[in-house]
């Protein structure tokens, strides 16, 4: 009999999650290697491309990835937008997901509610550093309700937050935008 012969399941077998916590790893693994993937093709299009065009490398390998996980390119998009996103700019709820303590769907919650609180690219310096203020706290906040909370009631306490804090915050930035279209 052979070494793999003892198995009752093919020997890829242990990479199936038994707990929430590996699948939660699992998840935000295939995340990371999803933004890898994608970098690696913007920096070398000419693995996917003759012509050497990143934007076509980077459709080409989303497509690549989609097919092989048997998900939509859409999917694919939001994963690497909310992986790519948390990691650079939510760093302790991110250090949560890889620890198997947060979904994917929990980080996307989050960023998804941060996103309605980005400033304009050209607004003022003070604003940004007042959003980059609230991402940090909503950071540090969310990393532990995660650990605490049901995912519909982490929703609410994380939109609750953002809506308390930023609530001034969306006030200078109708002024900033006022004052600078005039």
């Amino acid at each position: 009999m052979s070494a793999l012969g003892r198995f009752r399941r093919p020997p890829l077998a242990f990479l199936e999650p038994c707990t929430d916590n590996e699948a939660n790893r699992l998840a935000s693994l295939r995340a990371e290697r999803i933004v890898a993937a994608l970098e690696m093709a913007r920096r070398h299009p000419e693995i996917y491309t003759h012509d050497a065009d990143s934007d076509m490398a980077e459709r080409s390998a989303m497509l690549d990835i989609a097919l092989r996980l048997r998900i939509s390119e859409d999917q694919v998009r939001e994963l690497h937008g909310t992986a790519r996103w948390a990691m650079r700019r939510l760093p302790m709820l991110w250090t949560q997901a890889r620890d198997g303590f947060a979904t994917m769907t929990a980080v996307r919650q989050v960023v998804t509610h941060l996103h309605a609180i980005l400033p304009a690219t050209d607004a003022p310096q003070e604003l940004h550093d007042a959003v980059a203020a609230v991402i940090a706290k909503i950071d540090q906040a969310a990393s532990e309700w995660v650990l605490t909370c049901a995912t519909e009631a982490f929703r609410r306490r994380v939109k609750r937050r953002i809506d308390a804090i930023s609530g001034d915050l969306a006030a200078r930035r109708h002024t900033g935008r006022w004052q600078t279209a005039r």
